[in-house]
């Protein structure tokens, strides 16, 4: 389903009037870049994956803001501004619920007035280690649902098939699958892939080319995704190709993880968290010099320019 955001409105009653029967729930379901994970307030230990708050919880003004600080204090997580994730109308819509102060309508509900059809509250990044200790029991290669609509997708290496965790089929190793339902919003290229990274506990499928089925030429483009398109059957699955890595490549992404601002030998000015590219190569930058260094370009596709060498461990490879 489709949703336009910037003109929808959330209920937050399942009746009309203040004659409706107590208590009115909304429900919801929680994301990671990996992909849902059990909410903390389970209702139905049969599906851990989705979770609700009464709506009588919610308190005024009924914006966007409000109820996704309820559904944080629910789950236990800590973003007073706002900044770590987003909420979407359902785990389908293209994007997220503004946070600009629209009205909430309180009547006739579309949105998160069933398990069936939950908000979803997406962080924008990993958890943390401290919150990944709180939540309980993850899966990510277990069924949400009774009749799960799978994606079914092969894994390839430059050389050849790679095999995947969650292949079902002795004789084809490289074909995996993983329940739709499971992907983080927005369903695009990218969170698929950081989901089918996870749940291989391969972070190089992050960065893999994504191909409509193995006869394919070209990359899989943002429309395909779109509601109404079938992708990843079981006879033309997905496929993830690996992409290259030898030294003196250098498109491996790194995060800059030194705090504030530096000045890097021959790259000038890097900002703790930026994103630098490197062919992963240790290296040592003179006879004398005893520490290791990565070999980096702030651009991926044009090395030439800002391109010098990072202490290792001024760098985390995000692809392993």
């Amino acid at each position: 389903m489709k949703v336009n955001n910037s003109d929808q409105s959330l209920s937050l009653w399942t009746g009309v009037g203040a004659g409706a029967a107590e208590p009115r729930y909304l429900y919801y379901s929680v994301f990671t870049p990996d992909g849902a994970i059990p909410v903390k307030p389970v209702f139905d230990p049969a599906n851990p994956y989705v979770g609700r708050i009464t709506a009588r919880s919610v308190p005024p003004p009924h914006i966007v803001k409000s109820l996704q600080r309820c559904l944080l204090n629910a789950e236990r997580f800590s973003d007073p501004e706002l900044l770590r994730t987003e909420l979407y109308l359902s785990a389908e819509s293209n994007g997220a619920a503004s946070l600009s102060g629209s009205a909430v309508a309180i009547v006739h509900p579309t949105y998160g007035a069933t398990p069936e059809t939950p908000f979803a509250l997406v962080h924008k990044e990993r958890l943390t280690q401290a919150e990944m200790e709180e939540v309980q029991d993850i899966d990510l290669s277990a069924t949400r649902e009774n009749h799960p609509n799978y994606v079914y997708y092969r894994l390839y290496t430059l050389i050849g098939e790679d095999t995947s965790k969650t292949a079902f089929e002795p004789s084809d190793p490289s074909l995996g699958r993983t329940e739709w339902s499971f992907v983080s919003p927005p369903r695009q290229p990218s969170t698929l892939k950081y989901h089918i990274a996870g749940v291989e506990g391969k972070p190089i499928y992050r960065f893999a080319e994504l191909y409509s089925d193995i006869s394919a030429q070209r990359e899989l483009g943002m429309f395909a995704f779109m509601p109404g398109h079938a992708l990843g059957s079981l006879e033309n699955p997905l496929v993830l190709v690996q992409p290259e890595r030898r030294p003196g490549l250098l498109n491996r992404p790194a995060k800059f993880t030194r705090a504030g601002v530096s000045h890097m030998a021959g790259i000038g000015q890097c900002r703790g968290g930026q994103i630098i590219y490197t062919d992963g190569v240790r290296t040592n930058r003179s006879p004398n010099d005893t520490r290791t260094n990565y070999q980096c370009t702030l651009r991926k596709n044009d090395p030439e320019r800002c391109s010098g060498y990072i202490d290792t461990d001024f760098l985390e490879l995000l692809d392993e």
